[in-house]
Formats: C-alpha cells, structure tokens, sequence
C-alpha cells in the first residue's frame, strides 16, 4: 500500500460463476486509490451504498472522509420512482446535488422533501440518509473526483 491516498474509490460488482455446474453470484470487491507521498491514510473515500463499507472504513481509518457515490444514490432513487416521475424528480434533484454549498443543498433538499415527501417518502428518505456528504466541503475541482466511483466501474468493465 502507499503512504497516501488522496481519494479512494469502493465499489462491488456481481458476477454469475458456474461452479460444479451450477451458476453462482459472486462478488468483487474493488479499491482504486489515488495516491500522494506522506502518511499512510486515506483522506476521501468515494463508495457505492454497499452495506459495511462505511462502518469497515471508519473502523481501520477513523478519520476519513466518506463520500456516497451520487450515481449510486441516483440509482437507488430511481428504484422507489414510477417511471413516469423520473424525469421530474431527476430534474429536482439537481439543484441538491449541484448545489454550490451545503446551505444551498440543504435548501433544495427542503424543497425537495415538501414536493415528493408524501407521494415518494422512500426517495426523499434516501436523500436524507445519506446527508453526512464530504462533498460540500471541497471545492468544484474535487467534487468532480469524488461524487462518482465510476473510475472503479470503468475496472469492473475490464474484468467482463
């Protein structure tokens, strides 16, 4: 392992294996880091909503910076959303996401909470769960480094 890791990425994906003839789901489990010369930590970590990421993170790095992968969330979102709300709710969504300070994100995300609480509280709830973002503690720059573990997907890819 490196010293540092200015960001690293989580992520899991599932394969069908055929094992003694029978298929299985099998999981990968990926780390990408982003490394610096220094102490050995991590700074930032982006993840997907794996259960027990974010708790095994704290556990050996307690001061890391955890960071829900926006995709993810998106995704995770979309499962509680009739298809023929999709496009309004991604569109309300964008002003949290896209904020320019957690003030800003935290406003839409009232918003938010006011229009789709009663008809979709599973989607607002989603939001509101994973509130403890370190994205808004970063400028523009880093955001774009953390609000997606798609370089680890990209990976995942690679292995398929």
């Amino acid at each position: 392992m490196e010293e540092v890791y200015a960001i690293v990425y989580l992520d899991t994906s599932f394969y069908s294996v055929k094992e003694d003839g029978i298929v299985r789901k099998k999981v990968i489990y990926n780390v990408i880091g982003i490394n610096l010369d220094g102490y050995k930590d991590i700074l930032i970590a982006s993840v997907d909503g794996l259960t027990g990421f974010v708790d095994a993170i704290h556990a050996a790095f307690p001061k890391t910076e955890v960071q829900m992968c926006i995709v993810h969330q998106l995704r995770n979102t979309f499962k509680y959303v009739p298809h023929k709300y999709r496009k309004e709710i991604t569109k309300d969504l964008k002003p949290i996401y896209q904020a320019p300070n957690l003030e800003a994100a935290e406003t839409a995300l009232e918003e938010f909470e006011k229009k789709w609480g009663k008809t979709h509280p599973i989607a607002v709830q989603i939001w509101k769960n994973n509130w403890e973002l370190a994205y808004f503690k970063y400028s523009k720059p880093i955001r774009k480094l953390i609000y997606t573990t798609n370089p680890i997907e990209n990976v995942h890819l690679q292995f398929r």
